[in-house]
């Protein structure tokens, strides 16, 4: 098939972000685009959209410049592969080699000696495909990260008297002791939205011991979103989730409470 390579211009938008969305559920897309276009195009890199012969925008590669080290790069800057794709309808029929070429002469035209890109460690897809356009893989790496969490004190020291997780918690708690009544380890808060963390194993913290005012985080939590338009938070004590992990470990019957 022959495809059409051309700058994306700001008519170009809705298209874009249709493709985009594919790419990137999660990305503020319309915003980005915008904000593209808003850039001087002296300072910005490069959107190159490819269009079937029906004037439909079948795909695009987004390029940016790198001025910080890249990996495997002898240069810098270097121009940088931040998007590459091509509506499923549309693949393996040379569209995607032709926007990563003209992205090349983009980046060549521009000064830059190297051009990099990466993919996700286990798409074998995007791989093949950058070895196929003459990419070397030059590093494999695995990011890690950690929630960073506060103790129930410091929270509350700057959190709005207002706040009904406030309000929650000193009607069990009282005003001063955020403790965990079964070991006085002083208990932590985990904002479920905040943090992105799992907090399945904590749930069922929560659930397995009734009797201690960590059930308040259990009501809580289905009431926040509907009723006080706020994140999610859910206080808990680090020795009885450690417990818990241990006990589930152990447990090969499945008999804790997990419901």
């Amino acid at each position: 098939m022959r495809a059409t390579i051309c700058p994306a211009i700001p008519e170009d938008a809705s298209g874009w972000q249709a493709l985009r969305t594919q790419l990137w559920p999660d990305a503020d897309s319309a915003n980005e685009i915008a904000q593209y276009f808003a850039e001087d195009p002296k300072e910005r890199g490069q959107a190159l959209l490819a269009r079937d012969p029906h004037n439909v925008i079948c795909g695009f590669i987004e390029l940016s410049v790198r001025r910080d080290w890249v990996e495997g790069s002898t240069t810098s800057p270097v121009a940088y592969v931040e998007g590459w794709f091509v509506h499923p309808h549309h693949r393996k029929k040379g569209i995607g080699k032709a926007l990563l070429t003209a992205g090349e002469v983009w980046a060549r035209d521009a000064g830059y000696r190297e051009i990099a890109s990466d993919t996700l460690i286990d798409n074998q897809d995007s791989i093949t495909a950058h070895r196929a356009c003459g990419y070397a893989e030059v590093e494999r790496s695995v990011h890690f990260i950690k929630p960073l969490r506060l103790t129930l004190a410091e929270y509350l020291k700057t959190a709005p008297p207002a706040d009904r997780f406030v309000w929650a918690v000193h009607q069990v708690y009282g005003p001063t002791n955020y403790c965990c009544p079964l070991h006085g380890t002083p208990l932590e808060i985990v904002d479920v939205f905040g943090t992105r963390v799992d907090i399945s194993h904590i749930e069922a913290v929560v659930r397995a011991t009734l009797e201690n005012p960590h059930c308040i985080g259990n009501s809580y939590r289905f009431q926040a979103d509907e009723w006080f338009d706020q994140p999610q938070k859910l206080p808990y004590c680090p020795v009885c989730e450690t417990n818990y992990r241990a006990a589930l470990a152990a447990d090969r019957e499945g008999s804790l409470i997990r419901h």
